[in-house]
């Protein structure tokens, strides 16, 4: 306002001194000054308005990634402490011990950085933080990805051949292969220091999705992730056919049995009744294959639910060689943290072995507050198939 009044004073001045031709052109010229003046002042509260509205959504972003964090970080802790608890792991116990392994890591190494630094505080990263986040994002995350598919695999091996599962799959083999896997996936995180695309630190700025990487590791990657998905589905499609194969020969053994009790007992004993007819044909082993494949089922949908819209979404990326907008960058992003969210209760829910893993750790836990001390002894119970799931 105040300089509104000036250009007015000095245009009133101006004009009461010179000519009339003259007077009109500088009216003209001082009437444009004006309308710069209030366009720029509005411009600016404009900003203004804009750089307020999105410290909220910040923040806001920064909240739903730590509370991710945090539900990650408590869920796969809890399976590691359980799975310490146990003495002698099993092939399952290995893989899933490098499962939790991978998403613990990625959640407060690599989320925890970038909601800290970009969401929290507002700065973007040196090259330091940006090399360290991109290798260890992608490190943690091929981890994870390759051992869910080494999961799929053995359990598919344990469908296809149940006799030799324990010769084909040992504890000692598994250990090897989780070492490969490990090795492998720190390898693809270095990939881009390397020459196979280009570090993601450029012009001051950090870039950390895929396609920011270069076209050569997109690429790598895109087939790599494409080969884990068809690997997954296939596992899958085996243990469904070989599930529904024993559950078929399990319940033509039952109907061989049920008539073969009936006519021994037409003689001696009163006739079966055809509602124990269910009951033999649900025999344990039958609940056992329905209950891993069921597991199995949730384990790919999940699988494909969290890795399919990322990859698409960086092919497209690299297709039409565009940037998308940021939030479908940051739902893509949200979406893929979703299986470390998922896998902990998961296995708790389906395998006895790991809910009393669980159980056996909070009684720990409340041991130190005073309760009664568990004895180790009670993870020993039922070494079943199920409790091995």
């Amino acid at each position: 306002m105040k300089n509104l009044t000036a250009i007015m004073i000095s245009s009133s001045t101006t004009i009461s001194t010179i000519q009339p031709t003259s007077a009109a052109n500088f009216l003209a010229n001082a009437s444009h000054n004006i309308e710069t003046h209030y366009n720029n002042a509005t411009n600016a509260s404009v900003n203004i308005e804009e750089s307020e509205e999105e410290i909220p959504n910040r923040l806001m972003i920064a909240l739903i990634l730590q509370s991710s964090i945090l539900i990650v970080f408590l869920g796969n802790a809890l399976v590691l402490v359980a799975l310490a608890c146990y003495r002698n792991w099993t092939t399952t116990d290995v893989l899933l011990f490098s499962l939790s392994t991978a998403d613990l890591l990625n959640s407060i190494v690599g989320v925890e950085l970038i909601t800290v630094v970009k969401y929290f505080l507002g700065r973007p990263m040196n090259k330091l933080l940006c090399d360290v986040f991109v290798v260890a994002v992608y490190s943690f995350r091929t981890a994870s990805a390759t051992t869910v598919t080494g999961i799929a695999m053995e359990r598919a091996i344990l469908f296809i051949y149940p006799l030799k599962h324990h010769i084909l799959v040992t504890t000692p083999c598994t250990k090897k292969i989780v070492a490969g896997i490990w090795l492998f996936s720190i390898v693809c995180g270095f990939l881009p220091h390397t020459g196979i695309g280009h570090p993601g630190f450029q012009n001051g700025k950090c870039f950390y999705q895929l396609y920011d990487l270069g076209i050569e590791f997109t690429i790598l990657i895109e087939i790599y992730g494409a080969l884990m998905l068809l690997t997954v589905f296939a596992s899958y499609i085996a243990i469904k056919l070989s599930g529904a194969m024993f559950i078929r020969r399990q319940t033509q053994m039952a109907g061989c049995r049920e008539k073969r009790q009936r006519s021994a007992s037409e003689q001696s004993a009163p006739p079966v009744p055809t509602e124990s007819v269910g009951a033999i044909r649900r025999t344990s082993a039958v609940r056992n294959v329905q209950r891993l494949a069921l597991m199995m089922s949730i384990v790919v949908m999940v699988y494909f639910v969290t890795w399919l819209p990322f990859l698409l979404h960086n092919l497209y990326c690299l297709i039409v060689k565009k940037h998308p907008s940021t939030k479908v960058a940051l739902l893509t992003s949200l979406i893929s943290f979703l299986h470390a969210v998922v896998n902990p209760p998961l296995y708790g829910w389906m395998s006895q072995r790991y809910r009393r893993g669980y159980f056996f750790v909070f009684k720990m836990a409340l041991s130190v507050c005073g309760g009664h001390r568990p004895p180790r002894r009670s993870l020993s119970k039922s070494r079943s198939f199920r409790g091995k799931v």
